[in-house]
């Protein structure tokens, strides 16, 4: 593990999602920029994160159905978390704080990743039923 986690801190300063990749079991990829939102750090060892599937419909009128509200909760990733960086077994892990489900709060997810320069590559595990590979792919927001 490294003993300093701001060695990875200004990588994860700002990064915005780029695109995702699945593989499905069905051997079909789903690829693309479809995913899109922000990570920032609050210090060098705690950040909050949120995504969402910028392809999803726009709700219809003022106040969502419930159908909308169940569409944008199963298409949003929202979290506040610490992290440490595990440099020899190349994961990240976060310790969930808050989530946007109540059942994510007091977990924790490991990550494994790539860092090449300014983009950071995270394999989410466990993946989704019916996907076999999950890769989400971030690049550092320049100030």
């Amino acid at each position: 593990m490294l003993n300093d986690p701001a060695a990875i801190a200004p990588t994860l300063t700002r990064e915005r999602m780029v695109a995702d990749a699945e593989e499905m079991a069905n051997w079909a990829r789903r690829t693309g920029p479809t995913s899109s939102g922000l990570a920032a750090s609050l210090s060098s060892s705690a950040l909050n994160t949120f995504f969402n599937d910028s392809d999803r419909p726009r709700r219809a009128g003022p106040h969502p159905t419930d159908a909308e509200v169940r569409a944008a909760y199963d298409h949003m990733v929202g979290y506040c978390a610490r992290y440490q960086v595990e440099d020899t077994r190349r994961v990240i892990v976060f310790h969930i704080d808050v989530a946007q489900s109540a059942n994510g709060g007091g977990t924790t997810r490991e990550r494994r990743f790539e860092l090449r320069g300014d983009e950071l590559t995270l394999y989410p595990t466990p993946t989704p039923s019916g996907v076999t590979e999950w890769s989400i792919h971030a690049r550092r927001v320049k100030p």
